[in-house]
């Protein structure tokens, strides 16, 4: 019988548990095993190992070689998620590094539809208001913003008017805005006709810009954009900057949250801090502190009744917040940097540095 143990440097350590004496070592992988059990496979007894790059092995612990390596198609960093309604529900795109965007059943984890943009790594995604068409932009490094119809799979549009990569992708009432590396935020139509399919493009951002969200004030639909100076800007998406503020280091993620009868900002910051803002002035409400690194991500949750924010960070956790009183409601550890997260059909979806994970929070 033998003791295995696992480390974060790849090797496996094999004792004789009868005599105590430490065996040879088994070496192969390159990163952080994750997890190890005893799996008889035709009669032997194997060894399974989980690692961080994101394969399954199988050893024979007498050779001390790898009998298979299962990778799962891994999909790699999922840097942002989106809830995305098709014909028959609701699905969550989600992004990657080979320049695939994905649908999936957030329920049974079912992959529904890949969308490609060939040679380049796309960004952000965000699902565009429409009665009769479901569709999905898709921000990329390339310098382009596609749309595509969630349905079918199918490209409907391209805009690229943007210099340098584009960073973020959102819808505003029936509008489409993106916000890039060129230190512009765009305004799309994207059912003006080719050739007159012009941005109007909203300047001010001295840096990068990095994330967007659509919020609802007074009955209006507005635009925040924020950068990676830590500026957030309040627009009219017609054009005009109504408010602005200096919030963080630098800005990840930002999302609308309801608190009352009204929506206020969330924005997650380099900091490692998640701050709240009214939309009459920007006037600070709260901070939340706790994260270990940078904030990564943020959404709305519902949580017992409740509706709770989840916040997502490079210190590989999860942690669910009640914004009224500032507390921490629960930390869920994910093991790997999480990097973006959505509530879809009643799960909470978080990417991660090396794939999705979909938690049933209760």
């Amino acid at each position: 019988m033998l003791l295995a143990a696992t480390a974060e440097d790849g090797i496996i350590r094999l004792w004789d548990m009868r005599t105590g004496v430490q065996r040879p070592s088994i070496e192969g992988y390159a990163s952080w095993i994750r997890a190890i059990c005893e799996l008889p496979v035709g009669g032997r007894h194997l060894l399974a190992t989980a690692g961080d790059d994101g394969t399954v092995r199988l050893w024979d612990t007498a050779t001390g070689r790898t009998e298979t390596v299962m990778d799962g198609g891994r999909l790699g960093a999922v840097g942002a998620l989106a809830e995305t309604p098709v014909a028959d529900g609701t699905l969550v795109a989600s992004t990657s590094g080979d320049g695939m965007t994905r649908l999936w059943d957030p329920a049974t984890g079912d992959q529904r539809l890949a969308m490609p943009a060939p040679g380049t790594t796309v960004t952000d995604v965000a699902a565009l208001a429409e009665d009769d068409l479901h569709l999905l932009a898709v921000a990329g490094e390339d310098r382009v913003v596609r749309v595509w119809d969630a349905d079918r799979g199918e490209l409907v549009k391209e805009f690229k008017q943007h210099h340098e990569r584009v960073n973020a992708v959102c819808a505003v009432g029936t509008l489409l805005a993106s916000g890039a590396d060129d230190l512009i935020v765009r305004v799309w139509d994207v059912h003006q006709a080719p050739g007159n399919d012009r941005a109007r493009p909203l300047l001010g951002h001295a840096n990068w810009v990095t994330a967007l969200v659509a919020v609802r004030h007074q009955d209006t639909d507005l635009l925040v954009s924020a950068d990676k100076n830590g500026m957030i800007r309040l627009w009219d998406p017609r054009g005009e900057l109504l408010r602005e503020r200096q919030a963080h280091d630098a800005v990840n993620a930002l999302a609308a949250y309801p608190l009352g009868n009204r929506e206020v900002l969330v924005s997650a910051g380099v900091d490692r801090t998640i701050r709240l803002w009214s939309l009459d002035d920007l006037s600070p409400l709260g901070v939340l502190s706790g994260h270990k690194a940078p904030v990564t991500g943020v959404c709305p949750i519902e949580f017992g009744g409740r509706t709770l924010l989840a916040s997502v960070g490079l210190d590989r956790t999860v942690r669910l917040w009640e914004p009224r009183t500032g507390r921490l409601v629960r930390i869920i550890p994910v093991h790997h940097r999480a990097l973006a997260c959505a509530y879809v059909g009643g799960m909470l979806v978080v990417g991660l540095d090396r794939g999705l994970l979909a938690l049933a929070v209760r």
